[in-house]
């Protein structure tokens, strides 16, 4: 080659080398721009992997962002109601003790004022015995007297009978004595009768103004109830004997709803405890039962008590019906006279007077058998 340069002319040598270097920037450009579209498609692939990641961990973010989110508000609302719950038990509980401590002053003064008119009554009733008694003793004493002078007025016919009988037959003598002394017994015991029917015309008196007294208290009311549920508590016991635990459960549960269709303004929710609870046993939840007596429509007491009456009535009713209906009907009698002849020697050992006792036995206890009563 360098032979064939060396016949080349300066001209030819000129060209040649422009040709060189002509192909040799070619090349450079080629090179370059070779490296160029190869960078720029690395470039375009990390950039699509740098977008990837970048897109994938903006996802993420948001994600968790989200989730934090959703949990603060899930943890704001449990704290909301949780504070709701707070604050309800804490009214629930400031309006409890509000209520005991007015019901407490309340219940405290009424008390102290039926104590008062009791004691008065008391003392009325007392002074109208003692007037009664003092008539039938100036009656007794004047009866005495009477029997006194008669009894004189009989020696002496007496006497004088002996006398003219002096000389008769002893036998007949002795005869005549037996005879008047029979004659004076019975008058002594008619004498005695008499009296005894006018003591007791004064007790039937007194009984008949205690039991027409107007008027009913929340303390009769509470008492009232005490009775219905000791009555109740004397018929589970006497039911047990013969059904099992569950079958006398059943008969108490289903029977109080039975009667709360009937009664539902002065039965609802008693069944339950203050904590919606059921009661044990079937048992009433006395204060609920008086609470709803108190809020019925009425003019005053003594229409809301009779409805309170009705109600407690419907709960004996059914429980007696269902009885029956587990048993029979001799049965149900039976277990309801054994009921009735226990809370009556029950209420007349604890005294809790003609008024009360005659509210829960003719108005609150079922019919029975013809003179069970």
């Amino acid at each position: 080659m360098d032979d064939n340069l060396k016949k080349l002319s300066d001209e030819e040598e000129a060209l040649l080398r422009e040709f060189e270097e002509e192909r040799s920037r070619a090349r450079s450009s080629m090179n370059t721009d070779i490296r160029e579209e190869l960078k720029q498609e690395l470039a375009e692939q990390v950039k699509e992997s740098m977008e990837m990641e970048m897109k994938g961990g903006v996802e993420q973010q948001v994600k968790q962002a989200f989730e934090s989110a959703v949990d603060i508000e899930v943890e704001k609302a449990l704290s909301v109601e949780d504070m709701k719950k707070q604050i309800e038990a804490e009214v629930r509980k400031k309006i409890e003790d509000e209520t005991r401590e007015r019901l407490k002053k309340e219940m405290e003064e009424n008390i102290r004022k039926e104590v008062e008119e009791r004691e008065k009554g008391k003392k009325d009733e007392l002074l109208k015995k003692i007037q009664a008694f003092k008539y039938l003793e100036d009656e007794m004493r004047q009866e005495q007297e009477k029997d006194a002078k008669e009894k004189e007025k009989l020696i002496e016919e007496l006497k004088q009978k002996e006398s003219a009988l002096k000389e008769t037959d002893p036998a007949l003598r002795e005869k005549l004595k037996e005879e008047l002394k029979k004659e004076l017994e019975e008058e002594r015991l008619r004498k005695k009768e008499e009296l005894l029917r006018k003591i007791e015309t004064a007790k039937e008196q007194s009984k008949k103004e205690e039991s027409n007294k107007p008027g009913f208290s929340q303390n009769e009311k509470v008492t009232i109830l005490q009775i219905f549920e000791e009555s109740q508590n004397v018929m589970n016991s006497i039911l047990s004997a013969r059904l099992s635990k569950k079958e006398v459960d059943s008969v108490f549960y289903d029977a109080l709803l039975r009667a709360l269709d009937r009664h539902p303004a002065v039965l609802k929710r008693v069944m339950y405890d203050k904590t919606g609870n059921p009661m044990p046993g079937g048992m009433l939840n006395t204060s609920r039962l008086i609470a709803n007596t108190d809020m019925l429509e009425a003019k005053d007491e003594e229409q809301r008590a009779p409805k309170m009456f009705e109600a407690l009535r419907a709960v004996f009713e059914e429980r007696l019906a269902m009885i029956e209906k587990l048993t029979s009907a001799d049965i149900r009698n039976k277990i309801a006279l054994d009921t009735l002849n226990h809370m009556k020697k029950s209420m007349s050992r604890k005294g809790y007077g003609i008024k009360t006792e005659s509210i829960f036995i003719k108005q609150i206890f079922p019919s029975v058998l013809p003179g069970a009563r």
